[in-house]
């Protein structure tokens, strides 16, 4: 099953170009802060659909069943596929996209650091000129490897996550 979702990736994203960048700035559950950094490849920059590799860095406080105040860094490498919709004569974008990932997490408390995650949801672009736009939206991660169903607290935190980002992007 992973190889077709890799294969259609491939298929998806082969001939695209890199029509921009975005970095993000975020916050999410357990007071996680992140950086992220997309890279936004297309056909071109009127396209139906867009492929948003991404690395993603965070720091927050593990939930109180793995002790207290117990911090944790988070480093993301993923692939995100969005479907933006051009209003107002392209100065408003509003998208939504989906995706997955797999994270790191480091911690004392965390023994299984890798975990394969999904994440979807949307946002909004304001074009302000000169091939600059600023972003922000909301988005919701999912846990799909062993700390989904695990009852120990030995993987990363389980369940729903939240993320709320807001961010600058440059079109080239």
């Amino acid at each position: 099953m992973r190889a077709a979702w890799v294969a259609a990736l491939s298929a998806l994203l082969s001939g695209c170009q890199m029509v921009g960048t975005e970095t993000q700035y975020g916050v999410g559950s357990n007071d996680m802060t992140f950086g992220e950094l997309n890279l936004v490849l297309a056909d071109d920059e009127e396209s139906l659909v867009q492929g948003v590799p991404f690395l993603l860095v965070g720091q927050g406080t593990l939930p109180e069943q793995y002790g207290d105040d117990i911090s944790y860094q988070r480093v993301s490498l993923g692939e995100k596929v969005r479907l933006p919709v051009r209003l107002a004569k392209g100065r408003v974008v509003l998208y939504v996209e989906a995706g997955g990932m797999v994270s790191y997490y480091e911690s004392e408390a965390i023994g299984t650091p890798f975990e394969p995650e999904v994440v979807g949801g949307g946002g909004v672009q304001l074009n302000l000129g000169k091939s600059w736009s600023i972003d922000f939206g909301a988005r919701a991660r999912q846990s799909v490897g062993n700390g989904y169903r695990h009852d120990e607290p030995e993987h990363a935190p389980d369940g729903t996550q939240t993320e709320f980002f807001f961010g600058v992007r440059k079109d080239f």
